[in-house]
């Protein structure tokens, strides 16, 4: 109440003053010199919400007012130097709250410029004796001029200033008779920045971001003042310390704080570099000329890069868009050194990433923390977020470090990436034994990492997914306007469809295209938004992969078939030239490799593309990479059914019904009647090789499916039994159909030709199976067959390998069915040419072929006497005679032939052996014939060497030794028709009437004649 009571009695001597017209210039220094600063006092102190305040501000303005030259000067005249000191900072104080705080309501438009015009007419009063006093080196006070600078700076950002966003109406009427005030405190601020001199240097770096703010005012007169005393500082800089690194690190800091929080534009962004190049001409200092444009186009980089991140519309739909534009920012102030501005911006991204549960994202994200940080002592003051909560308390750093990396290993362990937490686990561990010594820790710390590895095994984690993603238009945002990325999903159940609707509701005028098709200039220039949408497959870096070459578990290989990868696939089936009933032979594919700019997973779910390459691919090229891709699936399935007998059986019965009952309402065939025709190589002279391998793939995918039907037939239960014995008819089918390919005459058609052996075309991982690089574990053979028995069996057996490859194949059936497959495989090996001679020579005489037959061959099991590699295109390739051979050359007795020589001459050198006899199958469990096997005899068979070293095994690691091994058995019995066997491999047709045999399993054979 007394505060109201004085104030009543000054705005009544104030009135009378006013209105009075025998005021003299003597009153008003009176009154004053009287109250002039305790108001200033009271407009400096007195709380913003008491009723008081704003009546306390207008006396003040009143008082001012009243105030002319003279009156400045006679109360100025009558003080002290330290009197008038402390007077010009109670007054420039009590303006700079004034010009902050919320004097007036809102709608007082009048009230508030006539405050406005009052305190920039006493700044310029007051300014002469600033100037005039304080300016000369015994009475220069750096905190008046300071004080006097940021009051100005301001004056010029208030908000209700600021009428870009009024009417037309409420802009004249602000601006008044007197124009833009931020223009004319701005001039006057710059004119007394230039009375400084020299002093200049005394508010550098101190005056940076005062400036700043004021320069990024979105008025063009007041950037064009402004921007110059940036200049000014520089060289004051670099004329002091020769640089100016400080001046510049200002400036950054205060742009990312003022952006951030709204200000500044594009047109800044010009204005700064036009302005600062002009300068930087005519600067006498060589170290501004040569590093000052650099300077220049790092601050254009970063107000794009910050603008780019103000402009992402809030939300969770637009997170994509708001982690791409922090990681660029991370990486700006990587580049330029500023390594605190870089962990708050990653701690940002993986609060982003956290909250979205991206957790290995955020994990990578944090790495990037971890990394700008050493194994030290060094004290490290708290780290807080941008929000100012704590993150990090003071501590060392190797305290700190070793937070963010439990932090780091936490966030992949929920983000299934296990194998990348495990070198963060050893790196921490080494810390915790050797250097922090802190043994609780560790073993936290190991035990963690047991967890780990046992997650690593079992293989159970979902599977990411990958979209390419196209935004094509003149209206998206610049940071992704007319780009493609690669967007990486959390898991498999993100379905395309789920995954597309996340991107339409970010844009939700935007037209969504499901099939790609080629992007025009049109489409990029248009105002309209378009997104175009596929999912693309990860191509695996062969140079990269860590198990290359090694049998590993398909639980440990699997993650780096989808992760770890930075190229991309994606293919689009066409259709060219006249069609034709068979769809494969003008079934095109234009496939697309794609690289991106970084590895994924990493620290954003996308990544920008950087170069597309398109192909085109043939039809018989097509043909040719779906069997590939079909042979290394049924691999990898039988090679998981030998390991793990006891599984459900459903997923192998569906991919061999799948395979083997495509082959009979169409598959393979339709391949046979679209490449294998003379029509087919006259006009394409070009892919006789690609036939050829083709022709490879079909034979190696039936001795695939003999394996797999064998393994089906000990895994399947007793009522797919019906099913077991349709594979094997169906699978006899396909064996007489590849049989009937001529591969010899179209390998002598494209005889200069070498296949290829990558693995587009064959598989390595086949090739390696099927190359005899080790001899076979020793074992007890049983008796060998007679001659017409062997020439018999050879003549049943309807595709033909070598001998290793049945070996190698078998190893992955377990031990039992090893006993009830494994038939003998040592009567061929012994006179059979090499196989690479048997794939190059033509067809010997009868003569020659006897001679080639009792001449000792190298023993290609044997350690003594090595066989040179076998060349992969030509793996499979049998010896078959240029006709088809008919029905009863393969399934009739030798008495067809003159000589058992010359028929096994004529034969494939690699047939299998008989089966074991029904008698000794056991109770209950089926038998499997041995698909691989080759029969060939000779009275003088050399004696074949034995060898520890195991036969690689394609299907699993272990190997069969010899108390594995079945017992010596005796000859099949005869009988009147060849039966079905259960398990198998192919059901044999039954032999012609004139050649049944007899019932009697003591009878002899059938005679020659």
């Amino acid at each position: 109440d007394h505060f109201g009571n004085v104030l009543d009695i000054v705005e009544s001597i104030l009135e009378v003053l006013s209105a009075s017209t025998t005021t003299t210039p003597d009153d008003v220094v009176e009154v004053a010199s009287a109250v002039l600063l305790d108001l200033v006092i009271v407009a400096q102190k007195t709380n913003s919400s008491s009723p008081h305040f704003p009546r306390a501000v207008t006396c003040l303005l009143q008082l001012f007012n009243l105030m002319r030259s003279h009156t400045y000067q006679a109360i100025i005249v009558q003080r002290s130097e330290p009197e008038l000191l402390n007077l010009l900072r109670a007054i420039f104080s009590a303006f700079d709250r004034i010009v902050s705080t919320e004097v007036y309501p809102q709608d007082w438009i009048v009230m508030r410029m006539v405050l406005n015009d009052v305190v920039l007419r006493v700044t310029k009063e007051l300014s002469v004796y600033l100037q005039g006093y304080f300016l000369d080196d015994l009475t220069f006070d750096k905190e008046l001029w300071a004080q006097f600078f940021r009051f100005g700076v301001r004056y010029v950002c208030q908000k209700h200033l600021q009428v870009e966003g009024y009417s037309e109406t409420k802009r004249m009427h602000v601006l008044g008779r007197l124009g833009d005030r931020r223009e004319l405190m701005c001039q006057h601020l710059v004119d007394m920045w230039i009375v400084l001199g020299s002093k200049q240097g005394y508010f550098i770096p101190e005056l940076v971001g005062p400036f700043q703010a004021m320069g990024l005012v979105p008025h063009k007169g007041v950037r064009k003042l402004t921007i110059p005393v940036f200049f000014d500082m520089i060289e004051q800089e670099s004329d002091l310390t020769g640089d100016f690194k400080s001046v510049a690190n200002e400036i950054i800091d205060q742009l990312d704080m003022s952006v951030t929080d709204g200000a500044g534009d594009e047109e800044y962004c010009n204005l700064f570099s036009s302005v600062l190049k002009d300068r930087c001409k005519a600067c006498r200092f060589e170290v501004v000329r040569n590093k000052l444009p650099v300077f220049i186009s790092d601050v254009e980089s970063l107000l794009r890069l910050l603008l780019n991140l103000r402009n992402v519309p809030h939300g969770d739909r637009h997170r994509d868009e708001r982690a791409d534009c922090i990681l660029e920012l991370q990486r700006y102030y990587g580049r330029i050194g500023r390594s605190e501005m870089q962990k708050r911006y990653v701690e940002k991204l993986a609060k982003i990433h956290i909250n979205s549960s991206q957790y290995t994202e955020a994990g990578f994200a944090l790495k990037l923390h971890a990394d700008l940080l050493s194994w030290t002592d060094d004290e490290l003051p708290a780290f807080n977020d941008t929000t100012g909560r704590e993150l990090y308390p003071a501590e060392t750093a190797s305290k700190r470090k070793a937070t963010i990396f439990a932090r780091i290993i936490d966030l992949f362990d929920k983000g299934q990436v296990w194998e990348k937490a495990l070198p963060i686990c050893k790196e921490l561990a080494i810390q915790f034994e050797d250097y922090l010594f802190d043994y609780q820790q560790l073993r936290d710390l190991l035990t963690q990492k047991a967890n780990v590895l046992d997650k690593i095994v079992s293989g159970k984690r979902a599977e990411p997914q990958y979209f390419r993603v196209g935004y094509w238009g003149n209206s998206f945002p610049p940071y992704m306007r007319n780009k493609e990325f690669i967007y990486r999903t959390r898991d498999k159940n993100d379905h395309i469809t789920h995954f597309c609707d996340r991107i339409q509701v970010a844009f939700p005028t935007a037209q969504l295209l499901m099939s790609p098709k080629p992007v025009t200039d049109e489409m990029k220039q248009s105002k309209s938004q378009r997104i175009m949408i596929s999912k693309v497959t990860p191509v695996i870096d062969s140079a990269t992969f860590p198990f290359k070459g090694k049998p590993v578990k398909e639980e440990l290989s699997k993650y780096y078939k989808c992760n770890d990868v930075a190229t991309f696939r994606f293919e689009r089936p066409f259709h060219k030239g006249k069609q034709t009933d068979n769809e494969f032979e003008t079934l095109w594919t234009e496939t697309s490799t794609i690289r991106v700019s970084g590895d994924l997973p990493c620290e954003q779910c996308r990544v920008a593309v950087i170069q597309t390459e398109t192909a085109q691919q043939s039809p018989v090229m097509n043909a040719v990479r779906s069997m590939t891709d079909k042979n290394n699936e049924l691999q990898q399935l039988i090679e998981l059914y030998s390991a793990n007998p006891g599984m459900n059986v459903n997923p192998l019965t569906m991919a061999l019904q799948g395979v083997l009952d495509a082959a009979v309402m169409g598959g393979v065939n339709k391949y046979r009647e679209a490449f294998f025709t003379e029509e087919f190589r006259k006009a394409n002279p070009d892919d006789i090789e690609a036939v050829i391998t083709l022709k490879h793939l079909i034979r190696s995918q039936v001795i695939i499916l003999e394996v797999g039907v064998a393994v089906h037939g000990k895994a399947c239960p007793p009522e797919l039994g019906q099913l077991q014995e349709r594979f094997v008819q169906l699978l006899a089918d396909m064996k007489d159909k590849c049989n009937a390919d001529n591969l010899v005459e179209a390998e002598a058609a494209g005889d200069t030709a070498q296949l290829s052996t990558s693995p587009a075309v064959l598989s390595d991982n086949l090739i390696g199976k099927l190359q005899p690089t080790h001899a076979p574990p020793p074992y007890q053979h049983p008796p060998r067959a007679t001659t017409s028995q062997s020439v018999k069996s050879s003549q049943e057996t309807l595709l033909s390998t070598p001998t290793t490859t049945q070996s190698v194949l078998l190893k992955g059936l377990s031990n039992d069915q090893c006993n009830e497959s494994i038939v003998d495989s040592e009567t061929e090996t012994s006179h059979q040419p090499s196989i690479k001679g048997t794939l190059r020579r033509k067809p010997a005489s009868s003569l020659e072929q006897t001679a080639i037959e009792n001449k000792p061959q190298p023993n290609p099991f044997g350690t003594s006497s090595a066989t040179p590699p076998i060349p992969p295109a030509r793996l499979h390739t049998p010896r078959i005679a240029k006709s088809p051979p008919s029905h009863d050359t393969f399934h009739s007795s030798s008495s067809q032939s003159p000589s058992v020589t010359n028929i096994q001459a004529d034969l494939p050198h690699d047939k299998a052996p008989p089966p074991r006899p029904a008698s000794h199958i056991k109770p209950g469990v089926t038998a499997v014939s041995n698909p691989f096997s080759s029969a060939g005899t000779s009275p003088s068979r050399p004696p074949r060497p034995t060898s520890s070293k195991p036969s690689p095994n394609p299907f699993g690691s272990r190997a069969i030794s010899q108390e594995n091994m079945p017992a010596a058995a005796p000859p099949p019995r005869p009988s009147s028709a060849k039966p079905i066997v259960k398990g198998s491999v192919r059901e044999t047709a039954p032999a012609p009437p004139s050649r049944r045999l007899s019932n009697d399993p003591n009878a002899a054979p059938p005679s020659d004649s």
